[in-house]
C-alpha cells in the first residue's frame, strides 16, 4: 500500500513539475515573441524611413536639374516642396535612429551597430549640401533676372550675357553633384539600406530559429504529458484491481 501512495505521489509530483514547466515556457515563448517581433517592427520602421528618404534624395537632385534647364516659379516651387519633404523625411529616419527616450549608451532596437552614428553623419552632409543648394538657385535666380529683361532673345544686344549666366548656373548644378560625389552621401545612404537591410535579414532568421526552438519544446513537453498520462491509467488500473480483485478476470 505505501508502495502505491508513492508511486500516487510521484505521478501527481510529475504533473506539477511538468505543469510548472509548461508555466515557464510559455512566460519565456511569449517574452521571447514579443521581443523579436519588437525588433522588426523597429527595423521596419527604419528601412523604410531610409528607403523613403534616398527616393526623396533622388527626385531633389532630379528636381534642381530641371529647375536649371527651365527656370520658372512653378519649376522653382516644385524643387523647394522636394526640399522641405526630404528635410522632413530625414526628421522622420533621425528619430527613428536617435529616440529622444534613450538613456545614454542605450542601444536603439532594430539597428544595426553603428547606424545611429552613419544617420548623423548623413544628416551634417546633408545641411552642408542644403547650403549649397541655395547657392545654385541664387545663380538660376540670376538667369531669371535676365529672361525677364529678354536677353534670352537671340537677337538682344545682351543675349551673350544671358547665355554665360546659363552656363554658369549649369555648371554650378554640376558642382553640387561634386559636392555629393565629395560627400559620399549617396554612397553613405546606400551604406545604410544595405547594412539595415542584412541586419533585418538576420532578425527574421531568429524568429525562424525561435519558432523552431518553440516547436521542439511544444513537442517535447507533449510527449511528456502523454507518457504520464499513460502511466496514470496504468497506475489507476492496477490500483483498482487492488482495491477490486474479483474484477480481475
Amino acid at each position: 500500500m505505501k508502495k502505491t501512495n508513492f508511486s500516487m505521489y510521484a505521478l501527481l509530483a510529475g504533473f506539477f513539475v511538468l505543469g510548472m514547466l509548461t508555466v515557464l515556457f510559455g512566460i519565456y515563448i511569449d517574452s521571447g515573441i514579443r521581443s523579436i517581433n519588437s525588433d522588426i517592427k523597429s527595423s521596419l520602421e527604419i528601412s523604410d524611413a531610409a528607403l523613403d528618404f534616398s527616393a526623396g534624395n533622388f527626385e531633389a537632385q532630379l528636381q534642381l536639374w530641371e529647375y536649371a534647364y527651365e527656370p520658372t516659379d512653378e519649376r522653382l516651387l516644385s524643387f523647394e516642396d522636394h526640399v522641405d519633404v526630404l528635410a522632413s523625411l530625414l526628421d522622420r529616419w533621425s528619430s527613428f535612429v536617435s529616440p529622444g527616450y534613450l538613456e545614454e549608451g542605450e542601444k536603439v532596437r532594430g539597428l544595426f551597430l553603428g547606424g545611429e552614428g552613419r544617420v548623423n553623419e548623413i544628416s551634417r552632409d546633408f545641411e552642408i549640401i542644403r547650403g549649397d543648394w541655395d547657392e545654385v538657385l541664387r545663380s538660376i535666380g540670376e538667369v531669371r533676372v535676365l529672361i525677364e529683361l529678354g536677353y534670352d532673345n537671340e537677337s538682344h544686344v545682351n543675349h551673350f550675357e544671358y547665355m554665360g549666366a546659363l552656363v554658369d548656373a549649369r555648371e554650378r548644378v554640376v558642382l553640387n553633384e561634386n559636392l555629393f560625389d565629395k560627400l559620399e552621401f549617396n554612397e553613405k545612404v546606400d551604406y545604410f539600406i544595405e547594412n539595415q537591410e542584412y541586419y533585418l535579414d538576420g532578425l527574421f532568421e531568429e524568429q525562424k530559429s525561435f519558432v523552431n526552438r518553440f516547436l521542439y519544446l511544444l513537442g517535447v513537453i507533449i510527449t511528456l504529458f502523454v507518457i504520464l498520462g499513460m502511466c496514470f491509467v496504468v497506475f489507476i488500473y492496477h490500483y483498482i484491481l487492488k482495491i477490486n480483485p474479483g474484477e480481475k478476470r
